[in-house]
């Protein structure tokens, strides 16, 4: 198991009520030392912490400097949970075979033997969106026990096992604090800029464009007539863009940063965020390194720095990142 916390953010402010992958409680260690007790299983606690904050915390924050929105669980799952984690674990402890994690995706091998990511039997809660980094090697040795189960069973069966935490409400968010104390500003000499609308004209100030994210709407500082949406953040210029909610729609979408599992066919159903509709697309180069995605109607809410995860059928194609306009 991961600790990832570290105690250079202890003078920060967290909610000890907002449970989330990282803060400083950490209550998720002490529910699974206690759950190992009960099954009679060594726990083995690695202290990922200064990795986390090297790779995922630097990449979060120089992603708001760069007026992009991040997706640290995507790349933390990349990168240590089923990158540095099981490699230490495997280098370290003796008969281990397999790397079993709780999220609900499912992996269906082909005659061959090889791994195809699939999505989880519980679609309301389906995780593949978030595994769509991982390479061939890492879903070789991963496997999801609980990928073919609702959340509902995986309940009942832990509650008919007396697991104390059984009942224990899910943990939602990634930091259990405010997201902008983790962004390094002190290389900002200029944080204030402007707002403006898309024909160009000024209509307010903002405090740094860390504070914004394409799609927002609450805490622009600015009235208008009709409701006003971060259409794009400018971070040359120093300028958050906002419109109205007809100008967020695009027809098409850049994605950079690839990762393969499958081969990308001429038409697929692509995700921009964990919880979106999946939207038709079909799927043309763009450049030797990138994919331009046209879809078969305007959508909304495509953030440059999310994920764009492409389907065939409940399989995961592979995904990449989305780049501005």
């Amino acid at each position: 198991m991961m600790k990832i916390w570290d105690e250079r953010f202890a003078d920060h402010k967290c909610d000890p009520e907002r449970d989330a992958c990282f803060g400083p409680e950490e209550t998720c260690i002490e529910d699974a030392s206690k759950i190992c007790d009960q099954i009679g299983i060594p726990l083995h606690l690695i202290d990922c912490s200064t990795q986390f904050q090297s790779e995922i915390i630097s990449y979060f924050s120089d992603s708001y400097l760069s007026g992009i929105t991040p997706n640290p669980c995507v790349y933390c799952n990349q990168k240590l949970k089923f990158g540095l984690l099981p490699k230490l674990l495997f280098d370290n402890v003796s008969d281990i075979d397999k790397f079993a994690t709780g999220h609900y995706a499912q992996l269906i091998h082909d005659q061959s033997g090889q791994p195809h990511l699939h999505r989880g039997a519980d679609l309301q809660k389906d995780q593949s969106y978030f595994l769509h980094r991982l390479t061939r090697e890492q879903l070789s040795m991963a496997c999801f026990p609980i990928g073919h189960l609702t959340k509902k069973q995986v309940r009942q069966i832990a509650y008919e096992a007396k697991i104390h935490v059984w009942d224990k409400h899910e943990s939602q968010d990634f930091y259990s604090g405010d997201y902008r104390t983790l962004i390094n500003t002190e290389s900002r000499s200029v944080c204030h800029g402007d707002i403006i609308d898309t024909t160009g004209r000024k209509i307010g100030v903002h405090n740094g464009i860390w504070n914004y994210t394409v799609g927002q709407r609450k805490g622009l500082g600015v009235s208008s007539k009709e409701p006003l949406y971060v259409v794009e953040i400018d971070p040359v210029n120093n300028a958050v863009i906002v419109g109205n909610s007809s100008e967020l729609q695009t027809g098409e979408i850049v994605i950079g940063n690839l990762n393969q599992l499958e081969p990308f066919p001429l038409a697929a159903a692509c995700r921009i965020r964990s919880s979106s509709p999946f939207y038709k697309c079909t799927i043309s180069d763009y450049s030797e390194s990138k994919l331009l995605l046209k879809f078969d109607a305007p959508i909304g809410g495509a953030s440059p720095g999310q994920s764009a995860v492409l389907y065939d059928g409940d399989m995961v194609l592979g995904g990449g990142v989305i780049e501005r306009k």
